[in-house]
């Protein structure tokens, strides 16, 4: 009886094994197949996302153009090692709405600003990815899908005329404001009485954007007995802002006005200065003071200031003539745009025009 009983035990032992066996490498194909089904379901979405950009891109040409191109993008590329067929590939167009996050179709006289992608590897459009386990068990191949929405923000020109007068210190600051307080004639300039009110960039700006300048016309002079300067500004003279107690020919001691940092840069150059929707002197001046003594430091290709600190134009192009880049920070909603000088802006002459020019992007949104 002990005899057969060791048996039996052993019998159960193999038939267990066997179980367990079997329930591992289904497991192992299981997760084989998830694994796979997972390395397509990236493919897909990179081929969506690269496809949904270049339709969105070609938007300016027409909805047909832009389906078109979306297509061709995506029947370039593979998923599962294999060239998506044309029935795997869908693409249309339509209005993107921002608030609900969702795609629909324009309406009126709107006109489509984005580009749905959707690409799959399935039974139904000739190419699902195979599944070793869920063959075994007489189940249907495995289906992936990928969706990605891209939306075209079309390009924006601004010009704006930029006083000789207009000082950088008193942007976003109301009228009576002063700045330049303390200079060598005790003459400040105050907004609305000897220097114009500065008025913000009629344009939109949102963190991330690319900003340029370009066609700037026009001089500018800082003293009226002295030589008018093109917007680079005196190369010869450069300085910051103007205090008894700190400042010094060519040093670099600055003096923060109304919240907004100082900086050095040729004096009659083009300048800018990014704010939020809050008043400048509402809180201190960024900690960092922008520099911009020597050619090296104005010929960036691009440039990202914090909000609320000074920084240089000039003509918008490096010395190579390549058109400089200006990255809207964190934070900021207004774009001011000025003239450079130590103190006393008021006793300036001259004006410029200036072209704000925020390239064409796509954005992938979905």
């Amino acid at each position: 009886m002990r005899h057969n009983y060791v048996g039996a035990r052993r019998a159960s032992v193999f038939v267990y094994g066997i179980a367990g066996m079997a329930v591992f490498v289904g497991m192992a194909m299981l997760t084989t197949d998830v694994g796979r089904a997972h390395v397509v379901k990236i493919e897909l979405r990179r081929a969506a996302d690269a496809a949904a950009r270049a339709g969105a891109l070609n938007l300016p040409g027409g909805s047909l153009a832009a389906i078109a191109d979306a297509k061709r993008i995506a029947g370039l590329n593979r998923a599962d090692n294999r060239i998506l067929p044309a029935a795997a590939i869908t693409a249309e167009v339509g209005k993107w709405d921002a608030a609900t996050k969702t795609l629909r179709p324009p309406l009126g006289g709107e006109t489509a600003n984005a580009v749905r992608v959707q690409l799959s590897c399935a039974s139904a459009t000739g190419n699902p990815v195979p599944s070793t386990f869920a063959s075994m068990l007489g189940l249907n191949p495995l289906s992936v899908t990928a969706e990605a929405i891209a939306v075209y923000e079309p390009g924006v020109n601004v010009d704006q005329v930029v006083e000789g007068t207009t000082n950088p210190f008193l942007s976003g600051m109301p009228i009576g404001s002063v700045a330049s307080r303390v200079n060598p004639h005790n003459s400040p300039d105050r907004v609305g009485s000897n220097v114009p009110v500065v008025r913000s960039v009629t344009m939109p700006i949102v963190a991330g954007q690319e900003l340029e300048f370009d066609e700037i016309e026009g001089t500018v002079r800082h003293d009226p007995n002295l030589a008018y300067y093109t917007p680079d500004g005196n190369l010869g003279s450069i300085g910051h802002n103007w205090n008894p107690q700190t400042w010094t020919a060519g040093g670099d001691s600055f003096y923060n006005e109304n919240g907004i940092a100082d900086m050095r840069a040729p004096i009659n150059a083009l300048v800018g200065v990014f704010l939020s929707n809050a008043a400048p002197g509402a809180t201190p001046a960024p900690s960092r003071n922008l520099d911009f003594d020597d050619v090296g430091e104005r010929n960036f290709t691009s440039l990202q200031p914090q909000v609320k600190q000074i920084f240089f134009i000039g003509d918008g192009r490096t010395d190579s003539g390549q058109r400089q880049r200006f990255i809207v920070p964190t934070g900021a909603t207004r774009l001011y745009l000025a003239t450079w000088d130590f103190y006393e802006w008021n006793n300036n002459a001259g004006s410029r025009t200036v072209r704000i020019t925020r390239p064409g992007r796509v954005i992938l949104v979905k």
